[in-house]
């Protein structure tokens, strides 16, 4: 009866906030005050969905969700839940996450240069680490399922829906940033990322630490990776000695530590295996 009552409560400032949104449509505050409730309500209908869900352990590299809920019902939740993201209008885009990250890569001495690269950012969401890396000369391609209103840093960035614009591509950087863990057919996106790629494409990926993760109630996470999978998928070649393979545990204030911790971040030119 509780859950019903708070659902009632959240639909009836949901309709609130839609009509104040016709009286002030430009309204960033709205805009994601509605967001945050449409988030809110479909975290609820997603816990549903999820009640018979078993976590399945992968060779210990992973574990993934089973049954794998349908690609159309976790887009669904992103259009709707993400709206706000349509609006690239704000420098608030860029958070403190992408702040780090970019500061990690640059500062991680592999000599990678911005300037004129070709950048994949898969599941780009608002966009921020588009924005920077356009900010320093790269030409960045963005997948992510929800648009936008392209109105202002968008210099030097294209986004699409899906892979089909951007298969015959090559990729001088492939970024995922607390993406694959909401993938619904995983290899897939690998195969894809192979595809891709060059003989020294980088990869900066970043997910939850899934040995933690899994614990955890989030019902938007299909997939929960342990360091492990990242060292599986990123074969070794002896013969080059420029190769490096870079994973760290990081905490949510963004601080590299060597002890199990939030977040799995892993930064490497290896060539992706995709065959686990």
């Amino acid at each position: 009866m509780k859950n019903l009552y708070n659902i009632s409560r959240l639909n009836i400032k949901l309709l609130i906030l839609s009509v104040a949104s016709l009286i002030s449509p430009r309204s960033k505050m709205i805009l994601v005050a509605k967001a945050s409730i449409k988030n809110l309500l479909m975290h609820v209908s997603m816990q549903k969905n999820y009640k018979k869900s078993k976590k399945i352990n992968y060779k210990n590299l992973f574990y993934h969700r089973s049954p794998m809920p349908s690609q159309s019902f976790l887009e669904k939740h992103y259009k709707e839940g993400y709206s706000y993201y349509k609006i690239r209008d704000k420098p608030q885009n860029v958070s403190v996450r992408e702040i780090n990250q970019l500061d990690h890569i640059l500062n991680s001495k592999k000599n990678f240069n911005f300037k004129d690269k070709e950048i994949l950012n898969f599941g780009a969401g608002h966009g921020g680490f588009s924005i920077l890396t356009s900010f320093l000369g790269a030409r960045v391609t963005e997948i992510d399922t929800t648009d936008y209103d392209s109105k202002c840093f968008n210099r030097n960035i294209t986004r699409f829906s899906d892979f089909l614009n951007v298969q015959d591509k090559k990729f001088d950087l492939i970024y995922a940033s607390h993406t694959l863990e909401h993938l619904t057919d995983m290899p897939s996106v690998l195969q894809m990322f192979k595809k891709i790629s060059h003989d020294n494409t980088f990869y900066y990926f970043e997910t939850p630490n899934g040995k933690l993760d899994v614990n955890k109630e989030n019902v938007f996470h299909t997939y929960f990776y342990f360091k492990e999978f990242f060292e599986k998928i990123f074969l070794q070649n002896e013969n080059r000695s420029d190769h490096f393979l870079n994973i760290v545990y990081k905490e949510r204030d963004g601080k590299i530590v060597d002890k199990e911790s939030d977040d799995l971040v892993t930064f490497t030119n290896h060539s992706l295996n995709t065959d686990f």
